[in-house]
């Protein structure tokens, strides 16, 4: 436990100090996303700012001809594709669509957990976008963006933990140290990101299965019950968790109506929109 005390302590100090080491998101993310605050912005100016970014420019422009958009005439333009999306959807978008490039480190001693948590954060996004999509006053956009963001400390701690031998090489102790801390972590790092704040929040309560913060439903609620419904199945989902129908999340959301059978069903039938959008946001 030696290794979990010095790596809590290091990382206590550093963020008293403000010299917390995060990651950084690509600049094409910063300048979409202060162009889109900005009232004045046109889809022009948007279209020029992404189209430095061919890769994700392809992928703006692949989502805005995706089924949901199928009765709709193809677009092959970026600025088409914004104006097909929306400014909002497409400044979630290209922020989801540039995590790969955070979760990205083959020099990390624990890369493969690093490659595990992009692929589990994926899957808990894709989820969430599903979700958002049958829950009124929920971005599906913003959901994604608050699934994949959710265990963003978790990332943080490996890349720390990967100077700590003893951390390294026991994979308990290892997990015993991340569940302490990420959630703290990846609030942080989201608050520093300036994220909105109901996105930012969510790491800190994203393991809450008993959260209740009354009728309004909130990108939390949408986290933690497409946590739940991705455990279904799982060899490894804890003993100790709770029964869908008893968790607060769960009980706002119109899925709810059909019982955890239904709602299960519901994901069941979008697996190909799941997996489509598990795979649009990257390897």
């Amino acid at each position: 436990m030696e290794a979990v005390r010095q790596l809590t302590e290091q990382i206590m100090e550093e963020l008293g100090a403000g010299t917390v080491e995060l990651p950084s998101l690509p600049d094409v993310v910063w300048r979409v996303r202060a162009a889109v605050a900005d009232e004045n912005v046109s889809v022009n100016k948007l279209a020029v700012i992404l189209q430095v970014e061919p890769s994700i420019t392809a992928r703006i422009i692949q989502i805005a001809n995706s089924a949901a958009f199928v009765h709709h005439k193809p677009v092959d333009s970026c600025h088409a594709a914004i104006s097909r999306l929306g400014l909002d959807t497409v400044r979630d978008l290209v922020t989801c669509l540039a995590m790969n490039s955070v979760f990205a480190d083959e020099r990390a001693p624990l890369r493969r957990q690093i490659k595990d948590l992009w692929a589990h954060s994926r899957h808990i996004a894709a989820i969430a976008g599903v979700l958002g999509g049958v829950t009124p006053r929920i971005s599906p956009e913003k959901a994604m963006l608050a699934g994949l963001t959710h265990d963003i400390g978790e990332l943080i701690l490996l890349r720390y933990a990967g100077n700590y031998a003893e951390l390294v090489a026991q994979p308990a102790l290892l997990t015993h140290c991340l569940a302490s801390l990420r959630g703290m972590l990846g609030s942080m790092v989201l608050h520093r990101w300036n994220f909105d704040p109901e996105i930012a929040a969510v790491p800190e309560h994203a393991e809450d299965w008993l959260r209740d913060t009354g009728d309004a439903i909130d990108y939390c609620d949408i986290v933690i019950v497409a946590q739940m419904h991705a455990l279904f199945g799982n060899p490894q989902r804890p003993d100790d968790l709770p029964a869908m129908t008893d968790m607060p999340a769960f009980r706002k959301l119109p899925v709810s109506k059909l019982g955890a059978d239904g709602s299960l069903e519901i994901l069941n039938q979008a697996r190909d929109e799941i997996r489509y959008a598990a795979r649009a946001l990257g390897t």
